[in-house]
């Protein structure tokens, strides 16, 4: 009678330890993809939030912005000291991999020469795609902004692949707007 009584504690207590296991696993990877979005977040926040606007005679800031991809030029932060112009061509998109990309390059301006290949990194895994929209001053969200002006707010939506049964909150960064006026 007490092998039996052993043996059955001994089994609960092995289980009890696989499902222990099991869910400090879960709660690792949530923690790493809950990690991954917040750098992500506050990647896309700096550099939208440092797109040219501009200059003060009317140039167009370059923003052209899709339901799904948006390009601009960007003031690149001190850390990335390695192009040769503080300015960079910035695309965000999702490539065929499931991965949100962001690709860039140094912005020199007009220039004769071909501009050289993109460098790219990898933000988030298992995007199935981006909901992107700007917000116009006549108060309404747009899925396409080609305007000469930047737009009051950019919206961006990571929609996760169902296996990952990812979520995310939306992004909301306000572009700088006048920065030729401070």
């Amino acid at each position: 009678m007490a092998l039996v009584v052993l043996g059955l504690l001994v089994g609960g207590l092995a289980q009890g330890l696989r499902v222990g296991f099991a869910l400090w696993q879960a709660q690792g990877r949530q923690l790493a993809d809950r990690d991954d979005f917040d750098a992500a977040d506050r990647t896309l926040r700096a550099l939208i939030a440092r797109i040219d606007p501009g200059g003060p005679s009317g140039r167009d800031p370059g923003l052209i912005g899709t339901a799904s991809t948006l390009t601009f030029i960007t003031t690149l932060p001190q850390a990335a000291t390695g192009l040769p112009t503080p300015q960079a061509e910035v695309m965000l998109a999702v490539d065929g991999t499931h991965a949100a990309q962001l690709l860039w390059r140094p912005h020199y301006g007009r220039r004769l020469l071909p501009s050289p290949a993109p460098d790219s990194i990898s933000l988030l895994r298992d995007v199935e795609r981006l909901e992107l929209a700007y917000w116009e001053p006549v108060g309404k969200w747009r899925s396409e902004w080609k305007a000469g002006k930047l737009p009051r707010l950019i919206r961006i939506r990571f929609v996760f692949t169902r296996q990952s049964g990812r979520t995310a909150p939306m992004i909301v960064v306000q572009p700088m707007r006048d920065r030729w006026r401070q």
